[in-house]
């Protein structure tokens, strides 16, 4: 039997003119140009008139001295452009999202948790919370953080530690630590992502063994495995060899390390003003270690808040604490460099009290340390070689080669007035960053 073909008769092409489609896309060509040219002919006009009228517009502006400062961020003065203050606050508005993203990110899982909770009371507590902050306006939380919370915080030299952390809490903002990366980072980077793609690759690799098989394979495990022994070797390899930092001590100190920062910091007591005060010897002679300071500390300050001493016996307990807290290790450095951060970083860590003296330059701190103003001089080995060839008895100071982390963790401590170190967040941007957290938290 014979089998036929239908015959499909061929549709005849429609013309472009008479295309819908062609026409549709036309149509929305022609209304996109009336609409930027009605724009351009308003723009213009507006110019126009504004010159007529002697106002001035257009970008130069951000040229121009902003006179004004800002509490927060990156490097600025009153003297730099409006250019200038305007990507401050483009760099702000950057710090405060993703330190918020992360801190509200916290705070919602640990309330969203709580609300489930079966306990009766942590469920409470976080309807309580979130039915509040929600019903607050924002710009009301923020006003009361600022004004009736940071703003009424004790000075500086009484800051709150928060909960035994490295975080301090004043009137003048709070102190938190923070990260820096030293010249050791790049290469550590590259370790990194060289364990991301040997993970990709293990993965891959277990994949296809998987559809070979139809064995299960452990390939996340694998993966993740791979990725941190490369990056922990990277990091060990770095410390080790990738390091340019180093210290300059006077050769008679017999300083081959940080813990020998002890005894100097132990020199650096005012024994005299202790006994002065009234301090046995036998007392004064017991301060022999950092460990036996830090207690005796503790001993004065329980004493101090127990309110059972008379006004005599706190004058004396306050001015035996304040002789303690006066002794340190003086470290001269540029200021929020590196070796400086490195260097304080290792002496907090071995609990010796260090006062930091940054300057703006190495030649500075150079010059404070030929004059005797601190204990140790810390840069680069080419910085503090050339600064070492310059000082009077060159031979009487000696460098000693530190080895640096690719990553340095900046924590603030007290000294005196001040705190030092860490990442400072100013009173506006604190009240600003909490209040965020709090509101979107919940």
């Amino acid at each position: 039997m014979a089998s036929t073909s239908p015959n499909i008769k061929q549709e005849a092409s429609i013309p472009f003119w008479r295309d819908v489609r062609v026409l549709g896309v036309i149509g929305q060509i022609v209304v996109t140009m009336l609409v930027i040219v009605f724009f351009a002919w308003l723009i213009g006009n507006f110019v126009d008139n504004a010159e007529n009228q002697g106002l001035q517009v257009g970008f130069d502006f951000l040229n121009s001295t902003a006179s004004f400062d800002i509490a927060e961020g990156i490097a600025y003065e009153a003297t730099d452009t409006f250019g200038r203050a305007l990507w401050v606050g483009v760099v702000n508005t950057i710090r405060v999202s993703l330190i918020g993203i992360v801190l509200t990110t916290f705070l919602g899982i640990v309330v969203g948790i709580a609300r489930l909770s079966n306990n009766w009371l942590i469920s409470r507590i976080a309807t309580v919370y979130i039915e509040i902050v929600r019903n607050i306006p924002l710009l009301v939380i923020l006003f009361f953080i600022y004004f009736a919370v940071i703003l009424k915080l004790p000075g500086v030299r009484d800051s709150v530690q928060f909960l035994g952390l490295p975080v301090y809490l004043n009137n003048r903002g709070i102190a938190i630590p923070g990260i820096t990366p030293t010249t050791g980072f790049p290469i550590w980077l590259a370790f990194i992502i060289l364990g991301v793609i040997l993970a990709m690759v293990l993965w891959t690799i277990q994949s296809r063994q998987e559809e070979q098989t139809g064995e299960p394979r452990n390939k996340f495990g694998t993966a993740v495995f791979a990725f941190l022994v490369v990056m922990f070797i990277g990091w060990l390899v770095t410390t080790a060899f990738v390091s340019d930092q180093a210290i300059m001590v006077n050769a008679s100190s017999g300083i081959e390390s940080f813990d020998d920062f002890e005894d100097v910091y132990l020199a650096s007591l005012d024994t005299n003003a202790l006994r002065e005060s009234g301090l046995s010897a036998a007392t004064v002679n017991s301060l022999n270690s950092t460990a036996s300071v830090a207690a005796y500390q503790k001993e004065l300050t329980t004493l101090l808040d127990s309110g059972t001493l008379t006004p005599a016996e706190v004058e004396i307990v306050e001015t035996r604490l304040d002789i303690l807290s006066d002794g340190a290790v003086t470290l001269c450095a540029v200021e929020g460099s590196a070796a400086e951060i490195n260097a304080a970083s290792q002496l907090r860590r071995r609990n010796i009290p260090v006062d930091i003296k940054g300057s703006d330059t190495m030649r500075q701190a150079g010059s404070d340390y030929a004059a005797g103003d601190c204990d140790v001089l810390a840069g680069t080995q080419a910085e503090l070689a050339s600064e070492r060839a310059i000082l009077e008895t060159p031979d009487t100071h000696e460098l000693q080669k530190v080895s640096v982390p690719p990553l340095v963790m900046n924590t603030p401590a007290p000294a005196g007035f001040n705190i030092q170190g860490g990442v400072k967040l100013s009173p506006e941007f604190a009240a600003l960053l909490i209040g965020l957290v709090l509101y979107t938290g919940s």
